[in-house]
């Protein structure tokens, strides 16, 4: 039977002030700094293998590629996805899928002040949208927005091909200065960076995440609860992060406790926020 979560979500809010003062890491980006161990994540790559496949499973330490993909330079004619150095008030939109393109564009954009909107809308105010290469056409940005694809190469030259452009051999932690009040997810209600560590804390707390855990993300990234679960508590407890909905971890986040094989699961309703 699965573990249930019972969580009291009233004393949960009620002590909030009282844990955030205690968080020694007050945004999501300092989760990723040399100091601290770099959780792995698993994921699924939609591009054409080697062997001829069209699915691809991999795994690689979350810091070394994130800051790879926010110290990225310009290659041939195109423009690289990577929000300006100051990009307090910058919104980008993020279409998710089981692999980790969509992860590491939310933690790039946020570790330079940007916010993320999982799951836009058709017509969406930002300056720029990561997607499935064969899904950016669908989506509108304003003048002089960027696109970005991932997994096939764009047929568009104006689109940004995000395993080809994304990219630097020479990664570096940014030194832009982030405040904890700064949104880092937006959509039906903005979600700060405080607030997103505070219920990533929560939950890691409360289910006791350890390295060397491995949390499977069943649920969409759309719910931010899914995000402070799934992403930002394996984070800070240097677990693996599990897009590859195929394996079976320790941990779930998952919209019921049913439909997950594993032996723990939490839902969003439990994950305070």
């Amino acid at each position: 039977m699965c573990q249930q979560s019972n969580i009291n979500l009233r004393q949960t809010r009620r002590n909030a002030t009282a844990h955030r003062r205690e968080a020694p890491d007050r945004t999501v980006g300092l989760l990723l700094a040399p100091t601290r161990k770099s959780p792995w994540m698993h994921s699924v790559t939609s591009s054409p293998a080697s062997d001829g496949t069209t699915t691809r499973r991999s795994q690689f330490p979350m810091r070394e590629a994130t800051t790879t993909i926010v110290s990225v330079r310009p290659r041939g004619r195109r423009e690289t996805f990577s929000p300006p150095r100051r990009s307090r008030g910058v919104s980008v939109g993020v279409v998710a899928a089981d692999s980790a393109q969509s992860v590491l564009g939310f933690l790039g954009a946020v570790l330079l002040g940007a916010s993320v909107r999982f799951a836009p809308p058709r017509d969406i105010d930002a300056r720029a949208l990561l997607a499935p290469t064969d899904n950016v056409g669908d989506y509108e940005l304003p003048p002089g927005g960027q696109y970005v694809g991932y997994g096939e190469t764009p047929a568009d030259p104006t689109v940004s091909h995000f395993e080809t452009d994304v990219w630097s051999e020479n990664p570096t932690f940014p030194e832009t200065p982030v405040s904890p009040e700064t949104t880092a997810l937006t959509g039906e209600k903005d979600i700060s960076h405080e607030e997103l560590l505070f219920g990533g804390k929560t939950v890691r707390e409360r289910w006791e995440f350890e390295s060397g855990d491995s949390v499977v993300v069943r649920a969409p990234l759309s719910d931010p609860r899914v995000v402070a679960g799934g992403i930002v508590a394996p984070l800070i407890a240097g677990a693996e992060i599990v897009l590859d909905t195929d394996r079976t971890g320790n941990f779930a986040v998952a919209r019921d406790t049913e439909t997950a094989p594993e032996s723990s699961v939490l839902t969003p309703d439990g994950i305070a926020l």
